[in-house]
């Protein structure tokens, strides 16, 4: 059984580095589409976030029959077809101009953003030691922290001298990359188990599990609100460009990534939650009261701190009260509860901009913090110190 010792394996540098190309291309669309579909496309900012949207619900539906899936065809088969077949799709961007294709091809990339993401998270947990697993997940996590800041200036950069085509092929050839160099990867022969669906599901609803996911729900939508609509809110008030507030989002994410890990390793998940909590709630004020550059970059910086202790809070918590033998249904609830955060987020947003001001859209978040801080004091802290299980 192969069991490794340190962080930097070569396994682990491989799966960084491959998580890093495909994030770049992912994070193109995040500044890319939205104001493609709205200015060149001329759709509404409601059909903008119900098409940017479409492949998040499709990842979440898929996550409960992924652990059976990957588990029963291989990870390393299902991971790189899934890999390749992502990087294909973002040719079709080009070629889509109907709402309803469009959301077609948003379907299908979430589908196999769904297989590819869970099975990325899990192969990336049986390679790290046992008892580094906070601070390897918060090191993995920096390949999506990176890539925001890569993924928007290269878009911004390609799009000031070609255009949109010329960038979705961008997207696709940096995507293959990351697909290719996983070809020669030899994963270890134990962890092609086989798992049914049935248990799969079981783990995916289990009640032990389910209040922490519900939590990371909460806290992701005002991610998805803000990270899809920063774009169109700096265009309003002519401030800044979004390519800013996405490199200190970055810088934001980075710094905190590196201690997050590691403080939850040291001392659970209590502290990073309210420090968590703290800088969502004032993100939102900082943006939308001051329209200037200043405030925009401290409002990305409080977004990336916030985001950067969560999403590696709520990956430990939900490994931490599912059995080993579930670790791929943790991961895939783990996403799901991301993914169907930031798709209400996207959503919400994108109706709420049709019939009120985006300034005072965006201040509608910052309640969401408050609910998500009482839901987690009264519920959540409680459940997670009786529900931990052992995994050494």
């Amino acid at each position: 059984m192969y069991v490794p010792t340190v962080i930097w394996n070569r396994k682990f540098i491989l799966m960084l580095v491959s998580n890093l190309l495909t994030s770049v291309a992912f994070y193109f669309m995040i500044t890319a589409l939205p104001v493609y579909l709205t200015t060149d496309l001329k759709f509404g900012n409601d059909q903008a976030g119900i098409i940017i949207a479409a492949y998040i619900f499709t990842a979440v539906l898929i996550r409960p029959f992924v652990g059976a899936f990957i588990d029963n065809y291989g990870r390393r088969t299902v991971y790189l077809l899934s890999l390749f077949l992502f990087a294909l799709l973002f040719i079709l961007y080009g070629h889509v101009q109907h709402e309803y294709a469009f959301i077609l091809v948003r379907i299908a990339h979430g589908l196999l953003w769904g297989v590819l993401t869970t099975a990325g998270n899990t192969l990336v947990m049986d390679m790290l030691p046992p008892n580094k697993r906070g601070e390897g997940i918060g090191y993995y996590g920096l390949a999506f922290t990176i890539s925001m800041a890569i993924g928007p200036l290269l878009s911004a950069l390609i799009l000031e001298t070609t255009n949109y085509q010329v960038l979705f092929f961008f997207a696709a050839g940096i995507s293959f990359l990351g697909s290719s160099i996983l070809l020669g990867l030899k994963f270890p022969s134990h962890l092609k188990t086989k798992t049914t669906v049935k248990a799969g599901l079981k783990g995916f609803l289990s009640p032990v599990a389910f209040p922490i996911a519900l939590l990371g729900m909460f806290v992701m939508m005002p991610y998805g609100a803000v990270l899809n609509f920063i774009t169109i809110y700096c265009n309003q008030i002519g401030a800044t460009s979004s390519v800013l507030f996405f490199l200190f989002l970055a810088l934001g994410l980075t710094v905190s990534r590196i201690f997050a890990g590691k403080e939850f390793d040291k001392n659970g998940p209590y502290r990073l939650m309210m420090i968590s909590f703290f800088f969502i709630f004032i993100s939102f004020p900082t943006l939308i009261f001051w329209d200037n550059s200043i405030t925009i970059i401290l409002s990305a910086l409080f977004t990336g701190v916030a985001f950067g202790i969560s999403f590696p809070a709520f990956q430990l918590m939900l490994n931490n009260v599912l059995p080993i033998a579930l670790r791929s249904t943790a991961n895939s609830l783990f996403l799901t509860a991301i993914d169907v955060g930031m798709g209400l987020g996207i959503v919400i947003m994108g109706f709420l901009t049709q019939n009120i001001d985006l300034k005072i859209a965006f201040g509608v978040w910052s309640v969401m913090a408050v609910i998500a801080m009482v839901y987690y004091q009264f519920v959540v802290k409680l459940h997670y110190r009786k529900s931990v299980v052992s995994h050494l």
